[in-house]
C-alpha cells in the first residue's frame, strides 16, 4: 500500500517551524529536533560524499548546473565552481530565506568592510521570484529588492521537481540531495522524468537519496540502488558510479534505540543524559565514518551518492 501526504504542505509548514533554529537551516532539512552539531556531522558527510561524484570543476567549459530541492541555499556555493547555478524548491519560505541571509551578508559586509570570501555575497535572484515570494513587512521587501541587484550568475525559483519549468535538454548537471526519497513512489516518477528531460544528451545527474530505512516514516520512500537505477534507466539514463554515504552505525543503533523507549518507562531520564552520549558517539564517528566509507560496501549506508550519465 502506497502512503501518501501532501508534500506541498509538509515542507512549507516544516520550512516555517524550524528555521529559525539555526544559521544554516540544517534543522529544517535534516534531522528534525535535533541541536545543530548533529545535523552538522552528517551536512559534513553528505558534502565529502558529493564532492566525491561531482569531480573537479572544468574552468574551459563552464557548465549549467541545476539542484532540485536547493532548500536553503546550502550547496549553492559549491555547485556554483561547475558553473552557472540554478536553484529550484518547492517551500517559497525557504527561496525567501536565502535571499533574506544572501542580503544581510552583503549589506554587514559593506558596513563593516570585511575581507572575508563570500562568495554566496554573489548570488542573484530573477525578479520573476519576487512576485511569488510571500512578504511580511516592508523591511522584508527592501531586503530582497537588494539581494536581486547581485550578480545574475545564480538564480533562486520557487518549482515542484515534478513541474519544471525549463526547456529539454537545458543543463548539463542536475543535482538532487535527499529530495526524490521524500516525494511518494508516482511522483518519484513524474520527478525522475523531469530531471532527465532537462539534463542535456551526455549530461550527468547526481543523486543523494536513501537506500535503506527498516521502519520509513509518512514522509519517507526509499528505494534500493537497483530500484533508484530502474527509475532513471526508463528515460535513458545510466549508472555510471554509486558511493554509500552515512554508514554512522553507533549513531544508527542509538536513533533505534532512542525511537524504542519512546512513551516507554524510562524515557524521560534517557532524554536528559541522550545530549551527552551523543557528543561522545559523535567524536568517535568523525574518524570512524572516514574509515567506513572507504571499508564497507554500498549496501551497509543508509544513503547512497549515484551519477547517471543521459544518453
Amino acid at each position: 500500500m502506497v502512503r501518501e501526504y501532501d508534500f506541498n504542505v509538509y515542507w512549507e509548514d516544516r520550512a516555517q517551524r524550524y528555521l529559525g533554529e539555526d544559521r544554516d537551516g540544517y534543522a529544517a532539512v535534516l534531522y528534525l529536533g535535533e541541536p545543530v552539531w548533529y545535523n552538522r556531522f552528517f551536512a559534513c558527510f553528505q558534502e565529502r560524499a558529493l564532492k566525491d561524484q561531482l569531480g573537479n570543476p572544468c574552468t574551459d567549459s563552464p557548465q549549467r548546473v541545476l539542484e532540485i530541492g536547493c532548500g536553503t541555499g546550502r550547496w549553492a556555493e559549491l555547485l556554483s565552481r561547475y558553473g552557472s547555478y540554478t536553484g529550484v524548491d518547492i517551500s517559497p519560505s525557504l527561496i525567501k530565506r536565502v535571499q533574506l541571509r544572501l542580503s544581510f551578508r552583503h549589506d554587514f559586509r559593506r558596513q563593516y568592510q570585511l575581507k572575508y570570501r563570500f562568495s554566496l555575497l554573489l548570488l542573484g535572484f530573477s525578479s520573476k521570484i519576487e512576485a511569488k515570494l510571500p512578504l511580511q513587512d516592508k523591511s522584508d521587501c527592501t531586503l530582497i529588492k537588494r539581494a536581486i541587484q547581485l550578480h545574475p550568475m545564480f538564480n533562486f525559483f520557487c518549482m515542484s521537481a515534478t513541474q519544471l519549468a525549463f526547456p529539454s535538454l537545458s543543463f548539463d548537471r542536475v543535482v538532487t540531495v535527499t529530495v526524490l526519497q521524500h516525494l511518494p513512489f508516482p511522483f518519484q516518477e513524474l520527478a525522475i522524468g523531469e530531471i532527465c528531460r532537462v539534463t542535456k544528451s551526455e549530461g550527468m545527474i547526481h543523486c543523494l537519496e536513501l537506500i535503506y530505512e527498516r521502519n520509513a516514516a509518512p514522509h519517507v520512500y526509499p528505494n534500493t540502488l537497483a530500484e533508484w537505477c530502474d527509475k532513471f534507466r526508463a528515460y535513458s539514463c545510466h549508472l555510471i558510479s554509486a558511493k554509500g554515504q552515512e554508514y554512522a552505525p553507533l549513531i544508527r543503533l542509538e536513533r533505534g534505540w532512542y525511537h524504542r523507549l519512546m512513551g516507554k518507562r524510562g524515557f524521560r531520564h534517557y532524554r536528559s543524559v541522550r545530549p551527552p552520549l551523543l557528543k561522545v558517539l559523535l567524536s568517535i564517528s568523525y574518524p570512524l565514518e572516514h574509515f567506513l566509507s572507504r571499508l564497507l560496501p554500498t549496501q551497509f549506508a543508509r544513503h547512497v551518492v549515484a551519477t547517471y550519465v543521459k544518453e
